[in-house]
């Protein structure tokens, strides 16, 4: 039985489309605007530029504590990782469990993954999503950037090569197995796991 701090998994998104906001700098280039009706998750510092997004998430608790009245304040549903040495957690979040171990997808529990993006996309496919569409996921640098906010910043641009990118393979054709449908709608991603689709032949 799970703690009751625990969130159990409900499908609040049986059967829709989502669209995930990560924190790529690209995202900045993209009219979320045109997303303000349809399902969306913004994942940390994304936020920013969607306060009106369904749902946020984060894993990253210093995040939290320099964000704490956004995430109080925030109007949709609130989700991070269940962790016993969190404290000061807003009432409105929601915390899930994740199993590092776990097949991705199956199981109600989501697959934990190498970043809040990896993870993002197991809440949404657990949350119900039939299908999800990537935003910001460059999953490499622009412009010398690798955020779309100044919040924090990656290293290096070898980390997505070398780590996050990587992390990424069979995640396809797992969500596949699942009856999950994941799209990579960032422009000059080089993350090519998922098939690559235009925003706009997604949405229109």
């Amino acid at each position: 039985m799970l703690p009751t701090a625990i969130w159990r998994i409900e499908q609040i998104w049986k059967g829709e489309t989502v669209f995930l906001f990560g924190g790529g700098p690209s995202l900045k280039a993209v009219d979320l605007e045109r997303l303000r009706d349809r399902k969306t998750l913004a994942l940390n510092s994304t936020a920013k530029l969607a306060l009106w997004a369904s749902a946020l998430f984060f894993t990253d608790h210093p995040w939290l504590e320099k964000n704490h009245a956004l995430v109080t304040n925030w109007s949709g549903y609130a989700f991070t990782l269940s962790y016993p040495q969190v404290r000061n957690l807003p009432t409105n979040v929601k915390s899930v469990c994740a199993l590092v171990q776990d097949e991705l997808f199956t199981g109600g529990a989501i697959k934990r993954g190498r970043t809040t993006g990896h993870t993002a996309i197991s809440l949404a496919a657990i949350l119900g999503a039939k299908r999800i569409v990537l935003l910001g996921y460059d999953m490499r640098f622009v412009g010398g950037r690798s955020h779309c906010h100044d919040d924090y910043a990656s290293p290096n641009e070898k980390i997505y090569s070398d780590d996050f990118i990587p992390y990424f393979k069979g995640w396809n054709e797992a969500a596949r197995k699942a009856g999950v449908e994941v799209l990579n709608a960032t422009p000059g991603s080089a993350l090519e796991e998922f098939p690559m689709v235009d925003l706009a032949a997604v949405i229109d």
